[in-house]
């Protein structure tokens, strides 16, 4: 049941609802799996036997997220786009220099955390 859970929070959409700016769609989907969670664990969950139902109850309240999406973008989802080269190439180089700073910004504690395991004290690691 956790590798079930697992699997769904992988395709959980939030990500595709923060990036089209409908998070809120979100709201009613959600409520209503975690009710179904809750009433799940303070109904049948009792002992260590009876935790099984708690990760279906989890991995139900994921599924329904998935599903609700999946028929809210339905239509772009199975649209077909046809991307041409040279809007390609001009968001390339548009976006580029976003994507350094990203990259560096994103990198900066890696780097910072090596040159400490190099240049510092014991105390300092």
């Amino acid at each position: 049941m956790t590798l079930l859970a697992g699997l769904f929070y992988g395709l959980y959409p939030l990500w595709f609802f923060q990036a089209k700016n409908l998070s809120n769609k979100l709201i009613i989907p959600n409520l209503i799996g975690r009710l179904i969670y809750i009433i799940v664990g303070l109904s049948f969950v009792h002992n260590d036997d009876s935790l099984q139902y708690l990760m279906l109850a989890q991995s139900v309240c994921y599924l329904i997220v998935i599903i609700y999406s999946f028929f809210y973008f339905k239509k772009i989802i199975f649209q077909k786009n046809i991307i041409r080269y040279s809007s390609l190439k001009k968001r390339l180089f548009e976006s580029f220099n976003f994507f350094i700073a990203g990259s560096i910004f994103n990198y900066i504690y890696s780097f910072w955390g090596i040159l400490v395991i190099f240049s510092g004290s014991s105390l300092q690691i």
